[in-house]
């Protein structure tokens, strides 16, 4: 089936809602833990990156600890990724300001004294799950139990991959990507990721508070990606999808498989991919955006992991082409009249556009900053 013939079959009726909902202009989520960095990244010798519209100088300790300060000497302003860590204290390669990771500066060299009156923002920071991750809001509020982790995501007894970018697009866009997977039959047929009756399959969606999950039961010719590894190419079975939003940080995909074609095959558990979307807004119109395909199945093959990997970073090219594409489109037709319609496979994406909106707005209250 061509999936260029299942718009007059699958489109369903134009759903018309107030606008009041989060866009690429809405101020981002600072009360939350972002990745800052895969664990692989970070050594004693600090670097710079831009995280919600602040730069960080990252680095670690002697004892392995990672931390991040605010990536400007609050001297003269010189960059401090553009020095040294010494004796744990990270100095300013301009006039050798030291500063410890507390963000206080405890010494300089033309005082006598530490200047207690010297210091620079430092950002709370965990290491799990093979990333660093950051809180760049209230430092009173950075609880670990928010940490948006899942067992799987370290759990030995998954295999995995990464894949890492720093795109241009909105956070907001890449959310909603991530929450309609209809846009498989359409955006995906180039890599072969995607199948022409993911469209048509019906959704359930579930909005229970905070949490936002949708679940497709797709009946189609297994994409190479899913099914060579297992030894099904080419075969017919059920791909059961999952997307679920997590926080402003991270969405997480389940797909669970099983085959129709030769029943035989199946093993006793589902053979099962997990994925992690981990979402890091630079800015409100760029991103870094890493991604992590875990499985319970082909265990210990490093030929299916880097096989899946070369897969999976196809499919992901196309979503990249996407958000680059809406990201140069807002910015060249700016007419103040244009509104965007929603149709029903929005449900989650309308949910989650509103739970970003009421996460933006509190911080507003509590800041007067929006």
């Amino acid at each position: 089936m061509n999936p260029q013939t299942l718009g007059s079959r699958a489109t369903p009726a134009t759903i018309r809602l107030p606008r009041r909902l989060a866009d690429s202009h809405t101020p981002l989520i600072r009360n939350a833990w972002y990745v800052a960095a895969m664990s692989s990244e970070l050594g004693e010798q600090p670097f710079s990156r831009t995280i919600l519209e602040r730069n960080v100088a990252l680095y670690r300790t002697a004892d392995g600890r990672a931390h991040a300060l605010q990536n400007r000497c609050a001297h003269r302003s010189f960059p401090l990724s553009d020095g040294k860590v010494i004796n744990d204290r990270l100095v300013c390669g301009y006039h050798g300001l030291e500063y410890a990771p507390s963000g206080q500066c405890v010494h300089a060299p033309s005082h006598t004294a530490e200047p207690r009156n010297i210091r620079v923002r430092s950002y709370p920071t965990r290491e799990k799950g093979h990333f660093i991750w950051i809180w760049m809001g209230d430092p009173e509020l950075a609880d670990d139990s928010l940490l948006p982790l899942h067992d799987w995501m370290a759990d030995g007894a998954w295999d995995r991959s990464f894949i890492a970018y720093h795109i241009p697009g909105s956070y907001v866009h890449l959310h909603e990507n991530l929450l309609d997977l209809s846009h498989l039959s359409y955006l995906h047929i180039g890599s072969g990721f995607g199948t022409p009756e993911h469209a048509i399959t019906p959704a359930t969606t579930e909005v229970t508070g905070d949490r936002i999950t949708v679940w497709r039961n797709v009946e189609c010719q297994l994409p190479a990606m899913l099914g060579k590894p297992l030894g099904w190419a080419g075969h017919r079975g059920i791909r059961r999808s999952g997307t679920e939003w997590v926080s402003p940080a991270l969405v997480t995909n389940t797909v669970e498989l099983t085959n129709l074609e030769h029943p035989e095959l199946n093993p006793p558990g589902k053979p099962t991919g997990k994925i992690g979307h981990f979402i890091t807004p630079e800015t409100r119109d760029r991103l870094h955006y890493y991604v992590t395909f875990n499985r319970n199945y082909a265990n210990g093959d490093a030929e299916v992991t880097e096989y899946i990997r070369g897969c999976q970073q196809a499919a992901l090219e196309e979503d990249v082409y996407a958000l680059r594409r809406i990201l140069e489109v807002e910015h060249a037709d700016q007419d103040p009249h244009f509104q965007e319609s929603d149709i029903a496979t929005d449900k989650a994406g309308v949910a989650m556009r509103k739970r970003l909106l009421e996460l933006a707005q509190r911080e507003s209250d509590s800041t007067g900053s929006f």
